[in-house]
């Protein structure tokens, strides 16, 4: 599954609440991926989505897949 945060410009909130949802329905027993997608991303963003494991995703770039692979691996287990 993924737990998808949509807002024009992606700041750190954005990135906490796709976290905080795919938590959620990896707690619910599913394998879930955070992400977090936009026009634009903030720094901010950026530092909290490669520090909890969440996708950033902008204009067809795609940062932290490798992170957010690695905490639902460790979260599922």
């Amino acid at each position: 599954w993924l737990a998808v945060e949509v807002s024009a410009v992606v700041d750190r909130q954005d990135v906490e609440r796709a976290w905080e949802r795919a938590a959620l329905l990896r707690r619910a027993g599913l394998q879930a991926l955070a992400v977090a997608a936009g026009h634009r991303w903030t720094q901010g963003a950026e530092q909290v989505a490669e520090r909890k494991g969440v996708i950033l995703q902008k204009d067809g770039q795609i940062k932290f897949v490798e992170q957010a692979l690695g905490t639902a691996k460790r979260n599922s287990t």
